[in-house]
């Protein structure tokens, strides 16, 4: 499935930028507690496997989105919706914007879910035995300068569901992918690549005790290297990036606070 599709590669320039691009696009692509209304699929249905510069700018990207995602979980088993909508249809808490500047634009929407022992449907976080977050996402990147001109496209999801709410200990299952696509022409060069990142809870998730800090793994998979995201239960949530052969890749670890229970 994967291959590769460009045109003419020489030099490492669109390599670098497309490094840094990736850093940039995932830092807004995971907004803390929440992350197209209309998602537009990938440009090319080819695929590219990872280098090692790419895969650490993904790595070091994608660590903080992870810690921002488990941060999220108290607040929504607590109900936090101030910026949903009920929908009595769906019978669920919905959310969406769209934004553009500069030559960058962007789709989000959110829904929670809150259920009851029974797996049914209930409006409020209280009493709620469950919940279902989603995340869809799509934006648009553009420049061209100097005769170079540079475009991104990318695709943001995950699918988590919450267990424990209303006890001691809340639990996060759940996964999610990135797909992002991108074409650069000028001085000589023309290179059109599209790379996919797809992330999962290892095991039984990540928990995160009322009165503690949270621990679990979740691992990032950019083929051929991988990263593991590990809550050590102290505060911190360390990411550790891997080849394919399964050799840590110096340079490729990240270490970041997380916030605890009470």
């Amino acid at each position: 499935m994967r291959s590769l599709t460009n045109n003419n590669r020489s030099g490492h320039a669109p390599r670098a930028l497309a490094a840094l691009m990736l850093i940039a696009l995932l830092a807004v692509a995971g907004c803390g507690d929440d992350d197209d209304s209309n998602p537009t699929g990938p440009i090319d249905p080819q695929v590219s496997d990872f280098d090692q510069a790419t895969a650490m700018a993904q790595a070091q990207a994608a660590a903080p989105q992870g810690v921002a995602l488990v941060e999220s979980m108290s607040a929504m088993a607590e109900g936090y919706n101030k910026s949903y909508g009920w929908n009595p249809d769906t019978q669920r808490w919905e959310s969406s914007e769209t934004w553009s500047q500069a030559g960058y634009t962007y789709n989000w929407s959110y829904t929670v879910q809150y259920l009851d022992a029974g797996g049914n449907p209930q409006q409020d976080a209280s009493g709620a035995a469950s919940a279902r977050h989603t995340m869809n996402g799509s934006g648009n990147y553009a420049l061209d300068q100097g005769g170079a001109a540079l475009e991104y496209d990318f695709l943001y999801t995950y699918d988590t569901t919450m267990t424990g709410l209303n006890t001691d200990t809340l639990v996060l299952q759940g996964s999610g992918e990135t797909d992002i696509d991108y074409t650069y022409v000028g001085n000589g060069v023309n290179v059109s690549d599209t790379y996919a990142m797809s992330w999962q809870t290892v095991g039984n998730g990540v928990s995160f005790p009322t009165n503690g800090c949270p621990s679990g793994t979740i691992r990032y998979d950019m083929s051929p290297y991988h990263m593991d995201l590990v809550f050590d239960g102290q505060g911190n949530a360390n990411g550790t990036l891997y080849d394919g052969g399964g050799n840590e890749v110096a340079g490729g670890s990240s270490s970041n606070q997380v916030s605890c229970g009470k």
